[in-house]
């Protein structure tokens, strides 16, 4: 099949998001305008993967490709990725107020202390177990699933702070090697999802990155976290590739099954199936989910199916499901598999462009948020356990299910609030508070780091007592 002449335009909007985004991320960095891992930093990533690599692999024949489309539809797919990228930028970047509010709230935290630590990472664990099982409870039962699939990365967050406090201590650094194996297996054998893995394996540098490197000059310490993660990347594409083993052969889904796969990983490791890195299609996937729906709009579907999720199917038999499950279907395609309609595809669906708009200025805002009171409160275990457990959604969203990929971080807010209250109960302890920065832009702060008032004030707790930046 020849490549169409406007296919150009593609490959070229894609070299461009590719570049860019590298270059706004090193260029964040670097100039202490973002910290290593924000959720500014996570959705960029994610821009690479999701949208550039997969234009330039249907514009330049990476993949064989699925389908012809005409420059009518490809003029369309790059507007809506252009209105996504500036909606993106411009609400992250002016949304007003989000200094007040990250400034005033949640400033009281629990006590550091290893014992609550450990006692609310052990809970984490039981109830990571309750994701494996169906509780005939109406919403207590899908909550219950939410939750179990981030109490893991949290676990595992909240045991490594325990360390960091008291390295020296043997049984806490069994407790950490003890809660990564589980994880691991936890990730393989939850539904083979490499998100999951990601959480356990990606967690634990971004821990240390916010617990010992952030107040750190970043042109010494960009390498070794660039290094860290082409290592934690290989391993989640060498794992891509595994994942599916047991549908293959028909072998059982228990712990010796995830052991072998463990096992498994050194000899695969050239093996591994590069086109994961292209993007898994969402651009050509935009494409089909455009000629399936063009004369069959579904306004705000995206958001009615986040909003309908706690509500058992029994109790609704005909509420939404996710757009990702119905788009193979309606498009005839002969597949089990379901599919990242991209966030042009979810547009397409709806009926309009403007809904890139809608979804990605409610993305912008989240991630803002989530940024602002990481910056002000950075040392916060809670805080960095909510990031690991939500940041692989986060890079993966722009691709879709969005509504899918929404509820696992709302899931992820619900399991901070939740955990939080738990600690205080575990360890039976007062409250420690940070400052009040609401005066200050997360900008502001950010540029600060070198300085003493704000090391000793934001960038952690003192001994006792508020403090002032």
């Amino acid at each position: 099949m020849n490549t169409p002449e406007h296919y150009q335009y593609l490959g070229l909007f894609g070299l461009a998001v590719v570049i860019g985004s590298f270059v706004a991320i090193a260029r964040g960095v670097l100039t202490r305008r973002t910290l290593m891992f924000s959720g500014w930093t996570a959705v960029t990533v994610g821009t690479i993967e999701f949208v550039g690599m997969p234009c330039l692999s249907l514009a330049y024949r990476l993949q064989p490709a699925w389908g012809q489309f005409n420059a009518g539809e490809v003029g369309y797919l790059i507007a809506g990725l252009v209105l996504y990228l500036v909606t993106l930028y411009g609400v992250y970047q002016f949304l007003p107020g989000a200094e007040n509010i990250a400034g005033k709230s949640l400033l009281k935290n629990p006590e550091l202390r290893t014992e609550g630590l450990v006692k609310t990472a052990v809970f984490s664990l039981v109830l990571s177990m309750f994701y494996q099982f169906n509780v005939p409870v109406p919403l207590v039962g899908q909550l219950l699933k939410v939750v179990g699939n981030k109490a893991i990365a949290f676990g595992t967050v909240l045991i490594f702070c325990a360390w960091m406090k008291r390295r020296d201590n043997p049984a806490l650094m069994t407790l950490l090697v003890g809660f990564v194996f589980y994880g691991i297996c936890f990730g393989i054998l939850a539904g083979s999802g490499r998100r999951t893995l990601l959480t356990v394996i990606g967690g634990l540098p971004v821990a240390y990155y916010y617990l010992h490197d952030r107040l750190r000059d970043p042109s010494r310490i960009l390498w070794r976290y660039t290094l860290a993660g082409l290592v934690v990347v290989s391993l989640i594409v060498v794992y891509g590739g595994l994942r599916h083993r047991s549908k293959r052969t028909g072998v059982s889904q228990d712990l010796s099954y995830a052991i072998d796969t463990i096992r498994r990983i050194p000899s695969t490791f050239m093996k591994a199936d590069g086109d994961q890195l292209l993007g898994q299609r969402s651009i050509e996937i935009s494409l089909l989910s455009k000629r399936t729906y063009k004369n069959d709009p579904h306004p705000f579907h995206s958001l009615l199916f986040v909003a309908s999720n706690p509500v058992p199917r029994r109790f609704w038999p005909d509420k939404p499901v996710g757009l990702g499950y119905s788009l193979p279907k309606d498009a005839r395609a002969k597949t089990r598999a379901t599919w990242g309609p991209g966030i042009v595809g979810h547009a397409a669906h709806e009926g309009s462009l403007l809904f890139v708009c809608f979804y990605a200025g409610l993305l912008a805002t989240f991630l803002r948020l989530l940024d602002e009171f990481l910056v002000r409160q950075p040392d916060n275990p809670f805080l960095i356990g909510l990031f690991v457990s939500i940041f692989p959604h986060i890079i993966g969203w722009v691709r879709g299910d969005i509504g899918t990929f929404t509820i696992q971080i709302l899931g992820g807010v619900l399991s901070f609030f939740l955990f939080r209250n738990l600690a205080v109960y575990f360890d039976r302890s007062s409250y420690r508070e940070y400052a009040d920065t609401r005066r200050y832009t997360m900008w502001q702060l950010l540029r600060g780091f070198g300085v003493r008032g704000y090391r000793d004030g934001v960038a952690g707790y003192a001994a006792g007592g508020r403090q002032t930046v």
